[in-house]
């Protein structure tokens, strides 16, 4: 029997199919496929919620709120598509059905990585708005407006696409695998170097505040806002961080050492892990900021009438407040 397992191997595109594998790693390939289906609908739901919020909330009527619709609608569609088809995939991998293995797996493959980039890209480009804002003071809304917000999002999304298309096409797999590690690696250097930079910035803003004359409160609650948002960015980009890169190590072990049925039972789990991100972003932008909290109590519960905090507990302030001023 395992010699005719053995030979159970077939190609779907650049993917292996190997019946003997996916036999030893069953147990694994079982639990990632429930797991799978746990976070599905709270990875659509909350992403769902999320939009709806801030689409009600009129501290979130502002460019860089596009930055967020485009963070949770790769999320979404992480939810939407990439999930189920991971679950089809390994049903089919389980019950040898090697026409749905193959089309959901390049499905995966291509979605999934589209998504995955654009989502590590929109996080950079808050950590760069950010930076902006606290840095620009009274020019930050001149410099950054809808069009250009709108600009730049729409460009992330193509040049992923760009990426996964052209990866095709080149037949050394460690090229590919050095390409995507330098974007990885740049990606979150630039994240840190911009809230480093910004956090800097207003701890030294709120000791100028703390010296200054006159009225201060106002400021005082702008620039504690504004580092509210940072830590909740912060958390965000740190968690995703934790979800992919189990995922990563996984797909690079196999690239170096060889696919085995070990490698491909950790790569399963900890490409579910990965997918959880899509239901714990939304999560921690409700727990961290009360504007959006609040507003997605009204979406769940709107006759009770619950009543908005005060504008000192809006995660993002308006646009007509979402400066800084300079000091010295």
């Amino acid at each position: 029997m395992d010699g005719n397992i053995s030979s159970m191997t077939r190609h779907c595109f650049f993917l292996v199919y190997d019946s003997k594998r996916i036999l030893l790693a069953r147990d694994a390939y079982i639990a990632a496929a429930v797991i799978n289906c746990i976070t599905l609908l709270p990875a659509i739901i909350l992403n769902v919620l999320l939009m709806m919020a801030m689409y009600r909330s009129p501290a979130f009527r502002k460019p860089s709120t596009l930055l967020l619709y485009s963070l949770s609608s790769s999320d979404l569609l992480i939810g939407l598509i990439v999930q189920p088809a991971y679950i089809a995939k390994k049903v089919g991998e389980l019950t040898d059905n090697f026409n749905l293995y193959c089309q959901n797996a390049f499905l995966i493959y291509n979605f999934g990585k589209v998504l995955t980039g654009v989502s590590f890209l929109t996080l950079t480009l808050i950590s760069v708005d950010r930076y902006l804002l606290v840095t620009s003071g009274i020019d930050y809304p001149t410099k950054v407006t809808n069009y250009r917000v709108g600009f730049v999002i729409a460009l992330s999304w193509l040049f992923m696409i760009a990426i996964i298309i052209t990866q095709h096409f080149i037949p050394n797999r460690a090229t590919v695998f050095i390409l995507i590690a330098l974007l990885i690696g740049s990606c979150v250097a630039i994240t840190t170097i911009c809230y480093v930079m910004a956090l800097h910035k207003i701890r030294r803003q709120k000791n100028a505040i703390r010296l200054a004359s006159g009225p201060r409160s106002q400021l005082q609650a702008n620039t504690a806002r504004y580092k509210k948002f940072i830590i909740t960015m912060i958390w965000v980009f740190v968690v995703f961080l934790l979800c992919y890169t189990p995922y990563m190590v996984a797909t690079t072990l196999a690239a170096v050492i060889g696919e085995t049925a070990s490698i491909w039972s950790a790569e399963s789990l900890c490409g579910v892990i990965a997918y959880s991100h899509s239901c714990l972003n939304p999560a921690i932008l409700f727990w961290r900021m009360a504007e959006i909290r609040n507003a997605g109590k009204n979406i769940l519960m709107p006759k009770s009438k619950i009543k908005l905090k005060d504008q000192s507990q809006i995660s993002i302030p308006d646009k007509t407040v979402e400066t800084i001023p300079k000091f010295g």
